[in-house]
């Protein structure tokens, strides 16, 4: 009976330290990566906006991404809602993935609002995308670790961006 105990013990913390390792299993468990959407984030002027948002991507077990990204107050309909990348908060990157929008093919098709007029997309960026942008689910999970990917919500009056956030661990 002692024995069993021990054993049994021994495998519970292998199994946690497997987990713990890097690399180990990021792409088994599912991991969240949230960005606070502004236009203070902006690296360029933005003009007629109280923007606010929110975007959250969520990892799973089978390497596909959930995505949520809400816009409110924006000055006008969304263009064009992208993920950037590679890029921290200080640095501009190119069009990684459009969640929405233009430029086509986008994962969602035309940005969508809800009854209040706030621009709500979701979506699941699956193997498909991932490799039009020239990467793996596993490049992907290690960008969204290591910060380098902002969300960006494009109107008519702020072609470059209304608002933006960095996609980042809580």
């Amino acid at each position: 009976m002692r024995f069993q105990k021990w054993f049994l013990l021994a495998v519970v913390l292998l199994v946690a330290v497997a987990l713990a390792l890097p690399g180990g299993a990021a792409i088994a468990r599912k991991q969240v990566f949230r960005a606070s959407l502004s236009p203070d984030n902006e690296l360029h002027e933005v003009v007629g906006s109280t923007a606010r948002g929110s975007a959250v991507v969520v990892s799973n077990m089978d390497g596909s991404f959930n995505f949520t990204v809400i816009g409110r107050r924006l000055s006008g309909p969304a263009t064009g809602v992208h993920l950037h990348a590679p890029a921290d908060a200080t640095q501009t990157a190119p069009i990684f993935i459009s969640l929405c929008g233009s430029p086509a093919p986008s994962v969602v098709g035309d940005c969508t609002y809800d009854a209040d007029g706030n621009l709500y997309i979701t979506g699941v960026i699956g193997p498909a995308q991932l490799m039009a942008a020239g990467v793996t689910g596993a490049q992907f999970n290690n960008y969204l670790r290591s910060g380098l990917i902002y969300v960006n919500v494009h109107t008519a009056l702020n072609p470059m961006g209304e608002e933006r956030g960095q996609l980042l661990e809580p």
